[in-house]
């Protein structure tokens, strides 16, 4: 059986827990409205956000595939919600490193800077 429509894109545009109440309908081909604003991603500011939803919700009003109310309740939507305000870190720290440069130097628990060097991009990897 195949999964209904709205698990897939919700039936509606949302920003954070903000609903639009737009129709979130495809408009290039398969990707919808809210695929095309992209606010789960990172942003840097609110003001990065707003202007990234104006243009975006701009170009699909003049290529008329949303109306002026919708670009309206799309940008009253995006100032609401809050996409922006709040930056999400990830810290990576150690302390007091005494490895060996190479593996299998020393102790056999210490891998050596290679694999600690190697640890720290698999962390960055997963941001």
């Amino acid at each position: 059986m195949a999964p209904a429509r709205h698990l897939i894109h919700p039936p509606t545009v949302a920003f954070g827990n903000y609903d639009t109440e737009v129709a979130n309908r495809a408009v290039d081909g398969v990707c919808t409205i809210d695929d095309l604003i992209k606010d789960e991603q990172p942003w840097g500011s609110q003001q990065a956000f707003l202007t990234h939803a104006s243009k975006v919700s701009f170009d699909l009003f003049k290529q008329r595939k949303i109306t002026a109310v919708e670009r309206n309740r799309l940008m009253v939507g995006a100032l609401k919600s809050g996409v922006g305000t709040t930056l999400k870190i990830k810290l990576i720290a150690f302390n007091d490193f005494h490895g060996n440069i190479k593996s299998g130097e020393g102790s056999s628990s210490n891998p050596g800077v290679a694999r600690f060097a190697t640890t720290i991009k698999e962390l960055r990897a997963c941001q």
